[in-house]
């Protein structure tokens, strides 16, 4: 096998935008949101035995209606091959919102999940 084949390789994307919205909240209220939009993630990974990626994500999403309202997602994600196409996963996230727009809301929502599968 070549030094190239076992290379790990990795990618950084990153976006900027804008979008509109709508927030349907559980009290019932509507409320219209402009936001700017922020992506950045990264990948690293192998494609050879044992295959191995890692992936990093933050979605950014600062509100220009409302200053000081920011809301975002982080997820990372490790997903490993433990035997010839046996793979398991494990995520990780976080949903945040400095300015929850309903009383007694957490600013966070927290989560993790593990998963096995076989890959053809």
């Amino acid at each position: 096998m070549s030094a190239a084949a076992t290379r790990s390789r990795a990618v950084w994307p990153v976006a900027f935008g804008t979008a509109v919205g709508q927030e349907h909240l559980t009290d019932g209220r509507t409320i219209g949101d402009i936001d700017g939009v922020v992506n950045i993630a990264t990948s690293v990974f192998r494609h050879d035995y044992p295959r191995t990626a890692v992936d990093l994500s933050l979605l950014m999403f600062p509100e220009f209606n409302r200053w000081g309202r920011v809301r975002a997602n982080a997820n990372v994600r490790l997903r490993r091959e433990l035997f010839r196409d046996f793979i398991t996963t494990i995520t990780a996230w976080d949903s945040f919102d400095s300015q929850p727009q309903v009383e007694g809301v957490s600013h966070n929502d927290v989560g993790v999940s593990l998963s096995i599968g076989w890959v053809f």
